[in-house]
């Protein structure tokens, strides 16, 4: 293939041919992962892969809403249910198991944990094959026709796996098979991401798209936008929130950036903010002051704050305490969040996790542009 430029990238959006809101959704998530999975990158110095099933577990926080939502939102034309999306059969079946969620977020919780429930299962199982071949067949397989490109951008390869005894999101990502696109498409991506011909522009894209299937409707791009800008912004932590409360009682909390003993004046700290990884794991929520917390607000701390000695101490106990508590939810999600495919010795999960931290936190400031913190503890 040729080489890929950001005038490709914009040509794509304006330009390629849609039926449906696939292709919106196919960049939208490869951004997503270059984004905020970097540790799951791997490469044979042509091409970038990724797991797929990260794909399809974007799609699912993607459409989830859509899919939900009490109002009837068609995503392609001619969409009325019946004519459809491939999926939206297998996703109803999901949601229907869901009855009050009108998000993603309690079907995410439940493969967070492991999902055991039989019914539930063979319905998720359903709906994640269904997106993975849907994926493969449409989007993959036809995206790049403004540039010459149909068909060359993206490549899967994968077997089919049995169905687990438990289902979770390391089943899902490890499962699922690989994604891949060439070096150039990749640096593009992740250069652009954030901006204008990223995310922002695809959402834009997106709402506009789906407002416009249907002539006359009265279905708004604004409305659209909100569902699919939809996060967790309740910040769920009240299960680290409670687990620190309880050891506060016996005096023993302290900043993790000062080290100062905390009273009433404990926050739970997002040591990478939500705002950049939307991630409520307990590998991320430290107790830090008030006034630190404030200070600190949406940045990222840095390697050279990371690496002094007396933080990466606090840091690494809180983690052995939480580790301690909620062993497997705590390695569960460190993996996914941090390590990826890396961790493979399990009794070595401390320095693995916090050298995953620091690649993250430098991942985020270096590529991504977020604004560094690098508080002075002396």
């Amino acid at each position: 293939m040729s080489s890929f430029s950001l005038t490709d990238l914009a040509k794509i959006i304006e330009r390629d041919s849609k039926d449906s809101t696939y292709k919106f959704a196919l960049l939208r998530g490869t951004i997503d992962i270059i984004q905020n999975f970097p540790h799951y990158r791997a490469t044979d110095g042509k091409d970038i892969s990724y797991p797929m099933g990260l794909m399809i577990l974007k799609w699912i926080e993607y459409y989830y809403p859509l899919m939900a939502s009490e109002v009837f939102i068609p995503q392609k034309y001619g969409d009325d249910g019946q004519r459809t999306i491939a999926f939206r059969r297998e996703f109803k079946e999901v949601i229907d198991l869901y009855k009050n969620a009108t998000s993603y977020h309690e079907l995410y919780y439940d493969l967070k944990k492991g999902m055991t429930d039989k019914e539930r299962m063979a319905a998720v199982m359903r709906l994640l094959r269904k997106l993975r071949d849907t994926i493969v067949k449409q989007p993959m397989h036809y995206i790049g026709s403004a540039v010459g490109m149909g068909g060359m951008l993206y490549h899967y390869s994968g077997n089919r796996a049995r169905n687990p005894e438990s289902l979770d999101l390391n089943w899902i990502i490890e499962q699922m098979g690989n994604f891949s696109i060439s070096i150039d498409f990749h640096t593009v991506l992740r250069d652009v991401g954030t901006f204008v011909a990223g995310t922002n522009s695809i959402i834009f894209k997106w709402a506009d798209f789906t407002s416009n299937i249907v002539p006359g409707s009265e279905i708004r791009a604004s409305n659209i936008i909100t569902l699919l800008s939809d996060l967790d912004v309740e910040r769920d932590v009240l299960q680290a929130k409670n687990f620190y409360r309880d050891i506060l009682i016996k005096n023993q909390v302290e900043c993790v950036w000062t080290g100062k003993k905390l009273k009433t004046n404990m926050h739970i700290d997002h040591l990478l903010p939500f705002s950049a990884l939307h991630n409520n794991d307990l590998w991320n929520l430290l107790p830090s002051s008030d006034a630190i917390n404030i200070k600190k607000k949406d940045a990222i701390p840095t390697k050279a704050l990371l690496s002094e000695r007396k933080i990466r101490d606090r840091i690494i106990g809180y983690w052995e305490q939480l580790h301690a508590r909620f062993e497997g939810q705590f390695i569960r999600e460190l993996n996914i969040s941090l390590l990826g495919h890396k961790l493979t010795e399990p009794g070595n999960w401390k320095i693995q996790g916090y050298d995953g931290l620091i690649d993250m936190s430098e991942h985020l400031i270096h590529n991504r542009g977020l604004t560094p913190w690098n508080y002075n503890i002396n």
